[in-house]
C-alpha cells in the first residue's frame, strides 16, 4: 500500500488502513512521530466519520421515512481539506469494514488524490492486510 500511495499521489504525509469495526489501524505509515494515543484516536475519528453514533442516527431516521426500508445506506468516501492537509478516505470496495485513508499537503490536486485512492482502493491485490505482505 504504501509504495503505490507514495508512487501515485504527491505530497503525502501519511496512508493507513483503518478497520472502521473498531476504530483502529491496521497498517500505518506517517512521515512524523506521533504520541500513540494521538494515532489511536486518528483512527478511531475515521472510524466515527463513516459508522458513528450520529451517522447511524441518520441513516435510521432516512430508512424509518423511507418507502424503501431496503435501501443500503452507507458512507463511502470522505474528504476533508484543512489549512494544511487533505484527507481522503475511501471504503475499500471488497471490504466495507476497512477504509483506506490517505493525508497529503493542501496543495495537492484534489482530483489526483481522490481518483488515485480510489483506484488503489478498489484493486484486490490492496487490502490492509495486517502483516503488511501488500504494502
Amino acid at each position: 500500500m504504501k509504495s503505490r500511495v507514495l508512487a501515485t499521489i504527491p505530497g503525502v504525509i501519511a496512508c493507513a488502513f483503518v478497520d472502521l469495526r473498531n476504530g483502529s489501524f491496521r497498517q500505518l505509515y506517517t512521515l512524523g512521530s506521533h504520541p500513540p494515543e494521538f494515532r489511536d484516536y486518528l483512527a478511531t475519528t475515521t472510524r466515527t466519520y463513516f459508522d458513528g453514533d450520529s451517522v447511524r442516527t441518520i441513516k435510521a431516521v432516512l430508512d424509518e421515512a423511507s418507502p424503501e426500508p431496503t435501501i443500503e445506506r452507507r458512507i463511502d468516501e470522505i474528504v476533508l481539506n484543512s489549512t494544511h492537509s487533505l484527507h481522503v478516505m475511501v471504503r475499500l470496495p471488497r471490504d466495507l469494514k476497512t477504509a483506506l485513508v490517505v493525508v497529503t499537503r493542501n496543495d495537492t490536486k484534489l482530483g489526483l488524490a481522490l481518483n488515485a485512492v480510489r483506484e488503489i482502493a478498489a484493486d484486490p491485490a490492496v487490502g490492509g492486510n495486517p502483516d503488511g505482505a501488500d504494502s
